[in-house]
């Protein structure tokens, strides 16, 4: 009997285990409309919080030379439209209207300093896929 319920737990549980984890690795999502474009270990140089005026967080990221470009091109073609900035794909963070081309280092005002953390810490252990 006991070997049954050991079983089971693997068989309902650990499934569910990595299809968490797998969906839970620290990545932003930046979205103008249909326009999406997704930013990991790949394309993050570098991050850190910041303290904003306010005394809220915020994270400067630093990008790669391919990611400022990408980004570069989606708010060119967006400039005085709305972008939405996701953590993990599904976590709101901000939404701004885009007033001018955005580049290389930017600031993302008003992050959660937990979910910064986790970003800044995922970058340096590089376990962002």
């Amino acid at each position: 009997m006991r070997v049954i319920k050991l079983f089971l737990f693997f068989i309902l549980f650990i499934p569910i285990i990595a299809f968490s984890a797998e969906f839970s690795k620290p990545y932003l999502v930046f979205k103008v409309n249909h326009d999406e474009l997704m930013m990991d270990n790949t394309n993050i140089k570098g991050a850190r919080l910041v303290i904003d005026g306010d005394k809220s967080y915020g994270l400067e990221i630093l990008l790669t030379a391919d990611a400022a470009k990408q980004l570069m091109e989606m708010t060119k073609k967006n400039i005085g439209k709305n972008m939405s900035v996701y953590f993990g794909g599904e976590k709101f963070i901000s939404k701004a209207t885009i007033q001018s081309v955005l580049g290389d280092d930017l600031l993302l005002a008003h992050f959660p300093k937990r979910d910064g953390q986790t970003l800044i810490n995922s970058l340096k252990n590089n376990q962002l896929e």
